[in-house]
């Protein structure tokens, strides 16, 4: 069916938030409208711009419609909860939202691309600001540099022993099949690779900190294709 638009999407986000008990974190929310609205796992990955898929692009509109119409309001970052009026709210009026809230806030059709992009950024970076109370002390922080062979991953990867569903990182598995061969063929011309940063404070465990979609890919091209292996074994002709 395709994602919705932005306008479509104001009702899921408000029973969305009402089926998650009023309030929730956007990865939450995105999670329950993806399921209100049956959305393929094609649909919840189909990029809109650079890793932000349509989904999320297009919910944060409809977030920010329903912020300035005065139904969702922001407790922190990234946690968002229906105000009164939205917890009243049945079904709303879409048309109605979008002409209230272009005319309050000026919006014009050609100008919306521009408006949500530099919102949400400056939005998040705000957030960030406040959450800091004090700055971090470097001396808190151990970093270890460790040359790791690609075998070594992959049997990580086997074996789970790498998170890559982390709270803090965005959607991992974006990149196209296309772009995944290029890093294998690298790979497999040996060239060199940029760095991958985890958080290795469980050592059972690692935290992806950079580097999702490469492991995406050799997640992909190896352990996913031995397991599809031993799922379909080969026909034997005698």
């Amino acid at each position: 069916m395709g994602v919705p638009q932005y306008d479509d999407l104001m009702n899921p986000t408000i029973q969305a938030l009402k089926n998650l008990g009023g309030q929730a974190h956007i990865r939450s929310i995105e999670k329950e409208v993806a399921k209100l609205l049956q959305l393929s796992e094609k649909d919840k990955s189909d990029i809109h711009r650079g890793t932000t898929t349509k989904l999320v692009y297009r919910l944060a509109w409809s977030r920010n419609y329903l912020k300035r119409f005065g139904l969702l309001d922001k407790v922190n970052r990234g946690v968002w909860r229906l105000t009164p009026a939205g917890e009243q709210a049945t079904a709303i009026d879409k048309e109605e939202i979008k002409k209230v809230v272009k005319k309050a806030f000026d919006y014009s059709e050609e100008s919306e691309d521009d408006i949500i992009e530099v919102e949400e950024v400056d939005e998040e970076s705000s957030d960030e600001n406040e959450d800091i109370i004090s700055p971090f002390d470097p001396k808190d922080i151990k970093i270890i540099v460790e040359p790791k062979t690609i075998d070594h991953l992959v049997t990580r990867l086997r074996y789970n022993e790498i998170d890559l569903n982390t709270e803090f990182q965005r959607k991992g598995n974006l990149w196209k099949p296309d772009v995944q061969s290029r890093l294998i063929e690298s790979i497999l011309l040996r060239l060199p690779l940029p760095a991958f940063y985890f958080d290795a404070a469980d050592e059972n465990k690692w935290l992806v900190v950079d580097g999702l979609q490469r492991l995406w890919s050799i997640k992909n091209f190896i352990v996913n294709s031995e397991i599809n292996d031993s799922e379909n074994p080969a026909l034997e002709l005698n």
